[in-house]
């Protein structure tokens, strides 16, 4: 029963991916979204790693022994939003630097997001040990890390396309303050009704998604979007003896 509710909380996150993935039909954007997937996945043991050196640190520390609220602050932005948000920038753009990827603007959205449903499908199985079935369906409806990822990818491209770093800045931040909300007011630190409020920042990160989701379609055809934004870009081995054969 429970592996059936599994598979059922990925479709969402599936859908998005297959969604992004089928943007544009050039198979070499459709090899990196498949990258960027591996790459997401394989960030959840980069979310593990720093989550276990913060989590130390916080003891070391001995701010785990402060007032519940703050220790339940701490261990929900520090810990967990920005271990899990960071992990996922970082490896999208390791991705991006390994391979030599040229990205538009649309395709870093793409890129960003598909990165975060890689980590999410993956999460989602680790959680099916410890949460019951309606928690797991609710996660995987929501699809909260795809629209974590869309947030950062939008101000992410809006940085190379601009030029200014705020922008990288807010690519951070937003997500985990979305995400570190989220968590906070579903700790048990909250007393009811303040935990309600969680709902504020679960509807928030999903309008935000689903905009941005309108936003992409609306201008897909729009050059000032799907222009190369790193055009000095040298492609990885593959795209380089592609280029050598039709030249």
């Amino acid at each position: 029963m429970i592996i059936l509710v599994v598979l059922a909380s990925f479709i969402p996150a599936l859908l998005l991916y297959l969604y992004l993935s089928k943007r544009k039909d050039d198979p070499q954007y459709k090899k990196y979204c498949g990258t960027m997937f591996l790459a997401g996945v394989l960030s959840s043991f980069g979310v593990v790693g720093l989550d276990l050196i913060l989590t130390i640190a916080l003891k070391l520390l001995k701010l785990n022994e402060v007032h519940p609220l703050l220790s339940a602050a701490l261990k929900c932005f520090l810990v967990n939003a920005f271990a899990e948000e960071y992990m996922k920038y970082h490896f999208t753009r390791k991705r991006i630097k390994k391979h030599q990827i040229r990205y538009s603007f649309l395709d870093l959205i793409s890129y960003f997001c598909i990165t975060a449903l890689g980590f999410e499908i993956l999460e989602s199985i680790v959680y099916a040990f410890t949460t019951n079935p309606m928690q797991i369906i609710v996660r995987g409806l929501t699809c909260l890390h795809g629209c974590y990822g869309l947030t950062m990818g939008y101000f992410m491209a809006k940085k190379e396309a601009t030029g200014e770093k705020k922008y990288g800045l807010y690519g951070l931040l937003i997500p985990m303050l979305l995400h570190g909300f989220y968590n906070f007011f579903l700790s048990e630190a909250i007393p009811e009704p303040y935990d309600m409020l969680v709902l504020v920042f679960l509807f928030a990160a999903i309008i935000i998604g689903v905009r941005l989701l309108i936003w992409m379609r609306k201008n897909k055809d729009k050059e000032e979007y799907n222009r190369i934004l790193n055009p000095l870009a040298v492609p990885d081995d593959t795209d380089i003896r592609t280029e050598e054969v039709q030249s």
